[in-house]
């Protein structure tokens, strides 16, 4: 029971402090992961999935991570999905957390998502790019078997209300 406001708002801001705490942890554990995968390992952590990942250069000064997960079905003619995260998370929280290939278990273990988009699509996340289209030109040179394909942007928090236009540009610029 609490008494007055005061401890009600004070219980509700250390409550908001430990789930920002959580997710900037969880944004830091995930990125070991994704950059401990590139080592040598005797076991293959990602169970088999048929992933790629790397950095795009959009300048001398900026690069923005991708991480790409081929389609189940039929990676050769399936669609591609883009997705972006909102602004204060990163957009690998999706691949463990939501849409994407991964579950965390309870022991800190992965296992395979049964409901993952990369079941009938190849799906790409990648992080907070600054200008969408002359990074998805670059994408699309670095990946040419997408560049005839169907594309989907799709996004969370902040992107949400960017991805109609985005994809309204980009759509227009991919047509002339």
């Amino acid at each position: 029971q609490f008494n007055n406001k005061l401890q009600k708002s004070f219980l509700l801001f250390f409550i908001k402090l430990k789930l920002f705490l959580f997710m900037r942890l969880l944004n830091q554990f995930l990125l070991i992961c994704f950059f401990t995968s590139t080592l040598t390992l005797n076991t293959d952590i990602w169970l088999g999935e048929d992933h790629q990942s790397g950095f795009i250069g959009l300048s001398a000064e900026t690069n923005v991570l991708y991480w790409l997960f081929r389609s189940k079905s039929n990676k050769s003619s399936d669609p591609l999905i883009i997705w972006l995260s909102g602004f204060s998370c990163s957009s690998l929280l999706p691949v463990f957390l939501e849409s994407g290939p991964y579950r965390i278990n309870k022991d800190l273990t992965l296992s395979l998502n049964p409901y993952s988009w990369n079941l009938q699509s190849n799906i790409i996340y990648l992080e907070q790019p600054t200008d969408i289209y002359t990074y998805m030109v670059l994408l699309l040179n670095e990946l040419p078997e997408y560049k005839n394909r169907k594309i989907y942007l799709g996004g969370d928090a902040w992107w949400g209300k960017y991805i109609a236009n985005y994809a309204s540009y980009l759509n227009s610029r991919r047509n002339s």
